[in-house]
């Protein structure tokens, strides 16, 4: 069985919480990725960024009404133009980009897509009926 391709780095410049160039490396010897930290640590800034490049996304900011995701997605003392996120995976790379219409990505054909749950979806399976687990999966 061929080994699953897995997002090797990502690097933010300007993208939400990351007022200085920040590089994520990844181990793509496991299986498994998990990010946890304290409040306010950047851990919704990493996947806000997934979601910018694979989804043409703004993250996070979509749910919150209060905010106009374009506004708010660079960082402090950034503007919309010093925006980008550049993934690689598969030994490939896109870049995101804020552009008028919103999230602009470049790269090669076959952008890796990403599936997001929000605390709300993940709420929504734990508080439904067991048989009912697998319909609130499905979206």
């Amino acid at each position: 069985m061929p080994t699953p391709t897995r997002i090797e780095k990502l690097v933010l410049n300007g993208f939400r919480g990351a007022t200085c160039p920040v590089e994520v490396t990844f181990d793509t010897s496991r299986p498994t990725v998990l990010i946890f930290g304290e409040n306010g640590t950047g851990k919704s800034t990493v996947v806000d960024a997934l979601d910018f490049v694979c989804n043409q996304e703004y993250g996070s900011l979509t749910d919150k009404s209060s905010v106009t995701p374009k506004a708010h997605l660079p960082a402090l003392g950034c503007k919309a133009k010093d925006v980008s996120v550049s993934l690689s995976y598969g030994g490939q790379v896109w870049t995101g980009r804020m552009a008028t219409a919103g999230p602009d990505v470049s790269g090669p054909n076959g952008r890796p897509t990403a599936r997001v749950l929000r605390r709300s979806q993940l709420l929504r399976v734990v508080n439904e009926q067991p048989k009912k687990r697998y319909e609130a999966l499905q979206s």
